[in-house]
């Protein structure tokens, strides 16, 4: 007997469909408005856009990330200026660049597979958000980035 899986639970012919391609935008209605949102995240993140960034999150928004990692509203504005500051924006090295490699969407959160480069570093680095969305708003980011994991170019000695 084959029984469904629980609500919100992935099932392998659902896992399979999306890694064949399965789910695509349909254009128009929540597909449509969810991914207008993290676009317009991307597009403000790329051109280093700190006050952009933060007029998409409500009092209410959640980070999570690895290792247990957690910020509210405040620690995005530390984390925006640390990744969009001055030294990386305006300095030698130029701003992060960030791509979307794959995405697909559930519900009101789209899951993205992304390739960050940079002047600065050594290869391309990859990793996947899921972003939950509500009122055209970024209420939550599940982010599997780690900082630790980037690959910097060497810097000649002088």
């Amino acid at each position: 007997m084959v029984t469904a899986a629980p609500p919100g639970v992935a099932t392998p012919a659902a896992m399979d469909a999306v890694s064949r391609g399965g789910l695509r935008h349909r254009g128009g209605g929540l597909d449509a408005r969810v991914r207008a949102v993290v676009k317009e995240h991307l597009d403000a993140l790329n051109a280093c856009d700190v006050p952009r960034l933060m007029a998409q999150h409500p009092p209410n928004f959640k980070f999570l990330g690895v290792n247990g990692t957690m910020l509210d509203r405040a620690g995005m504005r530390e984390l925006y200026v640390g990744v969009c500051g001055p030294a990386v924006k305006g300095g030698p090295d130029g701003p992060y660049r960030f791509e979307v490699r794959s995405s697909f969407r559930f519900g009101p959160v789209l899951y993205v597979k992304l390739k960050v480069t940079a002047p600065h570093l050594a290869r391309p680095y990859f990793l996947s958000d899921a972003f939950g969305t509500r009122c055209d708003k970024l209420v939550m980011v599940l982010s599997t980035f780690d900082g630790t994991n980037l690959v910097f170019k060497k810097r000649p000695r002088i």
